[in-house]
Protein backbone atom coordinates (compact mmCIF):
# COMPACT_ATOMS: atom_id res chain seq x y z
CA UNK A 1 0.00 0.00 0.00
CA UNK A 2 1.36 3.38 -1.02
CA UNK A 3 1.56 5.97 1.76
CA UNK A 4 2.07 9.65 1.03
CA UNK A 5 2.16 12.71 3.25
CA UNK A 6 1.77 15.15 0.37
CA UNK A 7 -1.83 16.37 0.01
CA UNK A 8 -3.34 16.35 -3.44
CA UNK A 9 -4.41 19.46 -5.28
CA UNK A 10 -8.07 18.89 -4.37
CA UNK A 11 -7.35 18.92 -0.65
CA UNK A 12 -5.20 22.05 -0.91
CA UNK A 13 -7.90 23.80 -2.94
CA UNK A 14 -10.61 22.87 -0.43
CA UNK A 15 -8.39 24.10 2.41
CA UNK A 16 -7.89 27.46 0.68
CA UNK A 17 -11.60 27.70 -0.05
CA UNK A 18 -12.40 26.94 3.59
CA UNK A 19 -9.97 29.59 4.85
CA UNK A 20 -11.46 32.19 2.52
CA UNK A 21 -15.01 31.22 3.50
CA UNK A 22 -14.13 31.73 7.18
CA UNK A 23 -13.18 35.36 6.54
CA UNK A 24 -15.86 37.97 7.22
CA UNK A 25 -14.08 40.40 4.91
CA UNK A 26 -14.42 37.99 2.01
CA UNK A 27 -18.15 37.63 2.61
CA UNK A 28 -18.62 41.39 2.87
CA UNK A 29 -16.77 42.05 -0.39
CA UNK A 30 -18.59 39.22 -2.20
CA UNK A 31 -21.93 40.52 -0.94
CA UNK A 32 -21.08 44.07 -2.02
CA UNK A 33 -20.14 42.79 -5.48
CA UNK A 34 -23.43 40.93 -5.90
CA UNK A 35 -25.42 43.92 -4.64
CA UNK A 36 -23.60 46.26 -7.03
CA UNK A 37 -24.30 43.96 -9.97
CA UNK A 38 -27.99 43.68 -9.07
CA UNK A 39 -28.40 47.45 -8.63
CA UNK A 40 -26.71 48.29 -11.92
CA UNK A 41 -28.56 45.50 -13.73
CA UNK A 42 -32.01 46.79 -12.83
CA UNK A 43 -31.10 50.49 -12.98
CA UNK A 44 -29.11 50.60 -16.22
CA UNK A 45 -29.52 47.23 -17.90
CA UNK A 46 -25.81 46.39 -17.51
CA UNK A 47 -24.11 44.55 -14.62
CA UNK A 48 -21.89 47.48 -13.58
CA UNK A 49 -18.50 46.15 -14.69
CA UNK A 50 -16.45 49.08 -13.36
CA UNK A 51 -17.79 48.99 -9.80
CA UNK A 52 -17.92 45.19 -9.63
CA UNK A 53 -14.37 44.94 -11.00
CA UNK A 54 -12.88 47.10 -8.27
CA UNK A 55 -14.66 45.02 -5.63
CA UNK A 56 -13.48 41.80 -7.30
CA UNK A 57 -9.91 43.09 -7.27
CA UNK A 58 -10.16 43.72 -3.54
CA UNK A 59 -11.51 40.20 -3.12
CA UNK A 60 -8.55 38.73 -4.98
CA UNK A 61 -6.11 40.78 -2.93
CA UNK A 62 -7.62 39.58 0.32
CA UNK A 63 -7.97 35.90 -0.61
CA UNK A 64 -4.36 35.55 -1.83
CA UNK A 65 -2.63 38.14 0.34
CA UNK A 66 -4.28 38.10 3.77
CA UNK A 67 -1.82 35.57 5.23
CA UNK A 68 1.37 37.50 4.46
CA UNK A 69 1.24 40.22 7.16
CA UNK A 70 0.77 37.67 9.96
CA UNK A 71 3.21 35.11 8.54
CA UNK A 72 0.48 32.46 8.32
CA UNK A 73 1.52 31.84 4.72
CA UNK A 74 4.40 29.72 6.06
CA UNK A 75 1.95 27.29 7.65
CA UNK A 76 0.07 27.04 4.35
CA UNK A 77 3.30 26.34 2.48
CA UNK A 78 4.25 23.59 4.91
CA UNK A 79 0.77 22.05 4.76
CA UNK A 80 0.62 22.14 0.95
CA UNK A 81 4.21 20.82 0.64
CA UNK A 82 4.43 22.36 -2.82
CA UNK A 83 4.50 26.03 -3.72
CA UNK A 84 3.07 25.50 -7.20
CA UNK A 85 0.20 23.49 -5.77
CA UNK A 86 -0.57 26.23 -3.26
CA UNK A 87 -0.46 28.99 -5.87
CA UNK A 88 -2.68 27.00 -8.22
CA UNK A 89 -5.17 26.34 -5.41
CA UNK A 90 -5.27 30.03 -4.55
CA UNK A 91 -5.90 30.94 -8.19
CA UNK A 92 -8.81 28.50 -8.39
CA UNK A 93 -10.17 29.76 -5.09
CA UNK A 94 -10.12 33.37 -6.31
CA UNK A 95 -11.81 32.38 -9.57
CA UNK A 96 -14.62 30.56 -7.77
CA UNK A 97 -15.26 33.23 -5.15
CA UNK A 98 -15.05 36.16 -7.58
CA UNK A 99 -17.16 34.73 -10.39
CA UNK A 100 -19.59 32.14 -9.01
CA UNK A 101 -21.79 34.36 -6.77
CA UNK A 102 -22.18 37.03 -9.45
CA UNK A 103 -22.88 34.56 -12.27
CA UNK A 104 -25.50 32.77 -10.15
CA UNK A 105 -27.14 36.10 -9.25
CA UNK A 106 -27.21 37.15 -12.91
CA UNK A 107 -28.71 33.84 -14.00
CA UNK A 108 -31.44 34.22 -11.36
CA UNK A 109 -32.20 37.74 -12.59
CA UNK A 110 -32.29 36.50 -16.19
CA UNK A 111 -34.73 33.75 -15.24
CA UNK A 112 -36.97 36.17 -13.33
CA UNK A 113 -37.07 39.31 -15.46
CA UNK A 114 -34.00 39.51 -17.77
CA UNK A 115 -33.05 43.19 -17.21
CA UNK A 116 -30.15 43.33 -19.67
CA UNK A 117 -30.05 45.43 -22.83
CA UNK A 118 -27.58 45.87 -25.67
CA UNK A 119 -25.59 49.02 -26.34
CA UNK A 120 -28.44 50.22 -28.55
CA UNK A 121 -30.91 49.81 -25.66
CA UNK A 122 -32.73 46.78 -27.07
CA UNK A 123 -33.41 43.82 -24.72
CA UNK A 124 -31.00 40.92 -25.02
CA UNK A 125 -32.25 37.47 -25.87
CA UNK A 126 -31.99 34.74 -23.24
CA UNK A 127 -28.92 33.26 -24.96
CA UNK A 128 -27.20 36.65 -25.15
CA UNK A 129 -27.98 37.33 -21.49
CA UNK A 130 -26.49 33.99 -20.44
CA UNK A 131 -23.41 34.78 -22.54
CA UNK A 132 -23.24 38.15 -20.77
CA UNK A 133 -23.26 36.39 -17.39
CA UNK A 134 -20.44 34.10 -18.52
CA UNK A 135 -18.38 37.06 -19.74
CA UNK A 136 -18.99 38.89 -16.48
CA UNK A 137 -17.67 35.86 -14.63
CA UNK A 138 -14.56 35.87 -16.82
CA UNK A 139 -14.12 39.61 -16.34
CA UNK A 140 -14.32 39.41 -12.55
CA UNK A 141 -11.99 36.39 -12.49
CA UNK A 142 -9.29 38.18 -14.47
CA UNK A 143 -9.52 41.38 -12.43
CA UNK A 144 -9.56 39.47 -9.13
CA UNK A 145 -6.50 37.50 -10.21
CA UNK A 146 -4.64 40.73 -10.99
CA UNK A 147 -5.28 41.86 -7.42
CA UNK A 148 -4.32 38.45 -6.04
CA UNK A 149 -1.13 38.23 -8.06
CA UNK A 150 -0.11 41.72 -6.94
CA UNK A 151 -0.58 40.72 -3.30
CA UNK A 152 1.65 37.66 -3.80
CA UNK A 153 4.25 39.71 -5.66
CA UNK A 154 4.34 42.39 -2.97
CA UNK A 155 3.58 39.99 -0.08
CA UNK A 156 1.21 42.58 1.32
CA UNK A 157 -2.52 42.99 0.84
CA UNK A 158 -2.39 46.69 1.68
CA UNK A 159 0.47 47.42 -0.74
CA UNK A 160 -1.34 45.49 -3.48
CA UNK A 161 -4.51 47.55 -2.96
CA UNK A 162 -2.55 50.81 -3.11
CA UNK A 163 -0.62 49.75 -6.22
CA UNK A 164 -3.81 48.60 -7.96
CA UNK A 165 -5.50 51.92 -7.29
CA UNK A 166 -2.46 53.95 -8.37
CA UNK A 167 -1.69 51.98 -11.53
CA UNK A 168 -5.13 51.00 -12.77
CA UNK A 169 -6.98 54.04 -11.47
CA UNK A 170 -4.54 56.91 -11.17
CA UNK A 171 -2.42 55.89 -14.15
CA UNK A 172 -5.39 55.93 -16.47
CA UNK A 173 -6.55 59.30 -15.17
CA UNK A 174 -3.12 60.75 -15.89
CA UNK A 175 -3.14 59.38 -19.43
CA UNK A 176 -6.53 60.95 -20.03
CA UNK A 177 -6.24 64.30 -18.25
CA UNK A 178 -2.61 65.26 -18.91
CA UNK A 179 -3.15 65.56 -22.71
CA UNK A 180 -6.41 67.38 -22.01
CA UNK A 181 -4.60 69.91 -19.80
CA UNK A 182 -1.66 70.33 -22.19
CA UNK A 183 -4.03 71.12 -25.05
CA UNK A 184 -5.81 73.78 -23.01
CA UNK A 185 -8.92 71.73 -22.39
CA UNK A 186 -9.28 70.71 -26.01
CA UNK A 187 -9.03 67.31 -27.60
CA UNK A 188 -6.05 65.26 -26.46
CA UNK A 189 -5.95 63.38 -29.73
CA UNK A 190 -2.79 65.16 -30.87
CA UNK A 191 -0.88 63.81 -27.88
CA UNK A 192 -2.77 60.63 -27.12
CA UNK A 193 -3.37 58.23 -30.05
CA UNK A 194 -6.76 56.57 -30.20
CA UNK A 195 -5.27 53.10 -29.79
CA UNK A 196 -3.96 54.10 -26.34
CA UNK A 197 -7.52 54.67 -25.13
CA UNK A 198 -8.48 51.30 -26.60
CA UNK A 199 -5.87 49.32 -24.66
CA UNK A 200 -6.24 50.96 -21.23
CA UNK A 201 -7.29 48.39 -18.59
CA UNK A 202 -10.74 49.83 -17.87
CA UNK A 203 -11.53 50.05 -21.58
CA UNK A 204 -10.32 46.51 -22.25
CA UNK A 205 -12.13 44.86 -19.36
CA UNK A 206 -15.36 46.79 -19.98
CA UNK A 207 -15.23 45.96 -23.69
CA UNK A 208 -14.60 42.32 -22.80
CA UNK A 209 -18.07 42.29 -21.29
CA UNK A 210 -19.68 43.29 -24.57
CA UNK A 211 -18.67 40.22 -26.50
CA UNK A 212 -19.61 39.70 -30.12
CA UNK A 213 -22.50 42.17 -30.07
CA UNK A 214 -20.37 45.08 -28.78
CA UNK A 215 -19.76 48.06 -31.04
CA UNK A 216 -16.18 48.19 -32.32
CA UNK A 217 -14.57 50.34 -34.97
CA UNK A 218 -11.00 49.07 -35.38
CA UNK A 219 -8.97 45.93 -34.90
CA UNK A 220 -7.67 47.30 -31.58
CA UNK A 221 -11.11 47.02 -30.01
CA UNK A 222 -12.33 43.96 -31.92
CA UNK A 223 -13.54 40.99 -29.81
CA UNK A 224 -10.50 38.83 -30.57
CA UNK A 225 -7.96 41.54 -29.72
CA UNK A 226 -9.93 42.42 -26.60
CA UNK A 227 -9.30 38.95 -25.17
CA UNK A 228 -5.61 39.18 -26.08
CA UNK A 229 -5.29 42.61 -24.47
CA UNK A 230 -7.07 41.44 -21.31
CA UNK A 231 -4.68 38.51 -20.96
CA UNK A 232 -1.75 40.85 -21.66
CA UNK A 233 -2.73 42.99 -18.67
CA UNK A 234 -2.96 39.91 -16.43
CA UNK A 235 0.23 38.20 -17.64
CA UNK A 236 2.88 40.48 -16.01
CA UNK A 237 1.27 40.19 -12.58
CA UNK A 238 0.88 36.43 -13.03
CA UNK A 239 4.53 35.94 -14.04
CA UNK A 240 5.76 38.13 -11.18
CA UNK A 241 3.63 36.29 -8.64
CA UNK A 242 4.79 32.89 -9.95
CA UNK A 243 8.45 33.87 -9.70
CA UNK A 244 7.95 35.34 -6.24
CA UNK A 245 6.11 32.29 -4.94
CA UNK A 246 8.28 29.60 -6.53
CA UNK A 247 11.80 31.02 -6.58
CA UNK A 248 12.07 33.79 -3.97
CA UNK A 249 12.89 33.14 -0.32
CA UNK A 250 10.32 33.97 2.32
Amino acid sequence: MRVTTRPGFGRVFLAELYKAACSLTVWVVMGATVVAVCVFSYALGVPGPQTASMLAMLLGVWVMGAEYPSGAIMASLVAAADRRRLLGAQVCCVAVMAALPVVVAMLVMIAVSNPYTSFEGTPLSAAESVALAARMGLLLTLVALVGGFLSVLLRSALSAMILAVLVIGGGQLLLIFVPWILTGGGSGGLLLPEWVNAVLPNAVFTRLLGGDFAIWSSWWDSPGMTYVEALAWVAPAACGAYWRMIHADF
